[in-house]
Order: C-alpha cells, then structure tokens, then sequence
C-alpha cells in the first residue's frame, strides 16, 4: 500500500473524537449514508462508481509507476483516465454484476442460510480431528491444533468449501446450479432494468445501513424501544415496507425525464 494512503488514514484516525463520541461516530455516519442513499442514491451511483474506480486507477497507476520506475505523477494520472474511462462507459455492465451478486447471496441466504451454522460447527469438530481410523477418531497434535485455529479467513473458507463438497457432494451441485441460475436473471435485470436495479439498490443498502446504525443507538439509549419493536414484527414489517414503498417511489420520481412543455399552437393570423 503507498505511504500517501496510510498517512491519510493516520490523520483520520488522529482528529475522529474519542471517548463515548468515538463510539457513536460510526453509527451517525451509517444513519447519514443510509439516508442519502435512500433518497438520492440513484442519482448518485454512476459519479459513486467513477470515483471509485478513479481511486483505484489512482492505485494501481502509483504501482505501476513503482515497479517500471516512471514518474509516480504521471501512473496516477494516467490510471485515474484509463479508469474513469472504464467504469463511465461500462457502467451498465458493472450494474448488471452488481445485481447478480446481489441476487447470488440473496438466493444463498434462502437456500442455506439456516443451516450454515449446523455446517460451521461440523467443519470446526472436523478440524479438531485428524479424520477417522480402523477404531475411532485420531486427534491433532496441539500444534496441529493451534495451527488449525489460527488460520486466515481465506483458509478458513477454502476448507470450509471442501469439506462441504465432500460430505455433500449431491447438494453442493444443486446449490451451484441455484447460484449460477440466481447470477443469471439478477444480471439480466440489472442489464435491462438498470434504473429499476439501481434504486432497488440503493434502496436496499442504504436502509441496512440505516437499521445498522440505528438499532446500537437505540439498544444503548432505548433499550425498551427496541424490545417493544422486537415484540410486535408484523408492526416492524408493515412499518420497514411503508418506508422501502416510500423511498423507492420518491427515487422514481427524481429519475423520470423532464416532459418538455408543449409550446401552445400558432393563431392563424386574421385574413386580410
């Protein structure tokens, strides 16, 4: 990573406030981003997405520059064109993967979400043993085992994956045909609905990050609030489907095209 983007991190980190403010910092922010989504996240997407990929234009130019040995200037600036040139004009290509994956781990959560925990502790007993043998299980050696629990995340996961395809082999290829299918028709919609994929976006996200900031603020300072709304969820449903009808209609509104007024017909002049 350059030294210019840990020494930015270092100045945030220096004048963000500590303490209790510290703590609620995080939350306002989620609040504020989710609303700004909610309201004009479709207008704001496409320069969203420039900027991001002129960020890691920036990036990959100062990179390149390093390793060729070139003027670091001229990297950043010309991975900051080449980028920004990609992400404009793909940028209905890029909405189209976007809502595929989305559709990806909607259709995962359907599909597997309630018994991924039952799986993760499985494949954690399945780690602790060495696998079985002619009279029973054989363990790990404490260093195997010490070993077995530090691993990274990418490790965790790469296992993870095996072990599930190689107890349920059967299943494994049914849920690929399901995601593959899911990917499939989200990217199809956010091709030729693009507008439509947009605001659901937005939408979507920035609601979770409002629920997301909400719900610590209102735990640490209303914590019966929060356990009124707990008991009563067909309440806190039609309430979270009022406000998603609510956002997504004032974001279709704003999207729709400026109808030009008709200029008012020509009097015929009186005949002389």
């Amino acid at each position: 990573m350059p030294d210019w983007i840990t020494q930015v991190g270092d100045l945030i980190r220096y004048h963000l406030p500590a303490g209790e403010a510290a703590s609620l910092w995080p939350a306002v922010a989620a609040i504020a981003a989710g609303i700004v989504l909610c309201v004009a996240g479709a207008k704001l997407v496409r320069m969203a997405v420039v900027l991001g990929f002129a960020g890691a234009g920036a990036m990959l130019g100062a990179e390149a520059a390093e390793q060729f040995s070139v003027s670091a200037i001229g990297g950043i600036v010309a991975g900051i064109i080449v980028a920004v040139v990609v992400g404009y004009v793909l940028f209905r290509l890029w909405v189209a993967i976007l809502a595929g994956l989305v559709a990806v781990a909607v259709a995962a959560c359907i599909a597997v979400g309630p018994s991924v925990p039952s799986l993760l502790q499985e494949y954690d007993d399945a780690r602790i043993a060495g696998g079985a043998t002619g009279d029973g299980f054989a363990l790990l050696t404490p260093q195997q085992q010490q070993a077995s629990q530090h691993a990274g995340a990418w490790e965790y996961c790469r296992g993870f994956a095996a072990h599930v395809r190689s107890r349920y082999p059967g299943d494994t290829r049914r849920m690929a045909v399901i995601l593959a299918a899911a990917f499939l028709a989200g990217a199809a919609f956010g091709l030729f609905a693009h507008r439509w994929a947009i605001v659901l976006g937005t939408v979507t996200l920035g609601t979770m990050l409002i629920l997301a900031g909400t719900v610590p603020l209102i735990s640490r300072y209303y914590p019966y609030a929060l356990e009124r709304c707990m008991q009563r969820p067909t309440e806190l449903l039609i309430g979270l489907g009022a406000w998603l009808f609510l956002v997504v209609a004032v974001q279709r509104r704003g999207l729709r095209p400026a109808v030009a007024l008709a200029a008012p017909p020509a009097q015929a002049s009186p005949a002389s």
